[in-house]
This record gives C-alpha cells, sequence and structure tokens, in this order.
C-alpha cells in the first residue's frame, strides 16, 4: 500500500459516501440508531466526521472501516479502486508445495497435522 494511495482515499469526499442526508453539516450516525442528528459531516472543514452521540469519528478510511468492518487495506482499496500488485519476483506456493516443504522441516509436526487433516 502506497503512501499516494492513502492520500488518494483520504481526498475522497466523505459527503460523497455518507449513507444518510447531510443538512447543515449534520447527519444521523449510521453508527447507533438516533432521532436527532449528532453527526457532522465534514467537520470543521476538514473531511471528517465526528458523532457527538457515540463518539465514532475519523477520515473517509476510519468511516469505510468502521461503516463495512473492513481493514484499512481493504478500504484505501474500495475508496481508490486501485489493487496493490505483487513485486515481480513474488512465487506463491501451492499447498502440495506448502506440505512437502513442512514435511521436510519437521516431519513429526506434519505428520501430526496431516492426521487431524480438517485444517485443510
Amino acid at each position: 500500500m502506497t503512501p499516494d494511495y492513502i492520500s488518494q482515499a483520504r481526498e475522497v469526499e466523505l459527503e460523497s459516501i455518507w449513507p444518510n442526508p447531510i443538512r447543515n453539516g449534520r447527519s444521523l450516525c449510521p453508527f447507533h440508531e438516533e432521532k436527532t442528528p449528532s453527526c457532522f459531516v465534514n467537520y470543521k472543514n476538514t473531511n471528517k466526521f465526528k458523532c457527538f452521540g457515540c463518539g465514532a469519528g475519523g477520515d473517509t478510511i476510519d468511516f469505510v472501516m468502521r461503516f463495512y468492518n473492513v481493514t484499512f487495506r481493504d478500504a484505501v482499496i474500495q475508496l481508490t479502486g486501485h489493487t496493490p500488485k505483487l513485486p515481480k519476483n513474488t512465487r506463491l506456493l501451492t499447498l502440495d508445495q506448502i506440505v512437502t516443504k513442512w514435511k521436510r522441516k519437521s516431519p513429526i509436526l506434519m505428520d501430526q497435522l496431516l492426521k487431524h487433516d480438517d485444517w485443510i
């Protein structure tokens, strides 16, 4: 995850992804039930939100992480549309290759694991 992608994610206008109507910078908080808006969106023109009802707050990345229950990395990908690429020399192993490698390194452990193959 490059700093450029993170900056791009933070530059996404919070108001463009906010799920509830915003009036005069205030909205119902999507993180708890309420009848009177207690959540400030684009709080103090910082592209951040702050709820004075439940205490939730942060920038666009924080919002996406909390609203969609995703990791920081997934939130940045969702906001920017960029999927990080693996380095050129990255070699992915198959499950058989991993098992073979572990059999050589720790045959006793692998025998125990293979006896209980429900983990595969």
